[in-house]
């Protein structure tokens, strides 16, 4: 049975970086006249951002036919545990 929660664009997901996932990071940056720089990725190879942020960066990449800007299509959302 398929579940949904309740979440928030604000929310912070993690996913899976890749070479990809990198050029894009800093292609963004560039594109404000910042300074290109690694994406921080945990351990496992997680980057972790709020909602809002991903979509903003990554957001133009996911078109049909698209060389993929993630390492996987997971994504995992943050959510508040229900006491």
């Amino acid at each position: 049975m398929t579940k949904f929660v309740k979440s928030s664009i604000n929310n912070r997901i993690k996913f899976k970086v890749s070479k990809k996932t990198q050029d894009v990071y800093k292609d963004y940056l560039v594109s404000f006249g910042l300074d290109a720089r690694e994406l921080h990725s945990d351990s496992e190879g997680y980057a972790s951002m709020q909602l809002w942020d991903f979509m903003n960066i990554f957001g133009p990449e996911f078109v049909m036919g698209c060389e993929m800007p993630l390492e996987t299509t997971e994504v995992l959302i943050e959510v508040e545990d229900d006491l």
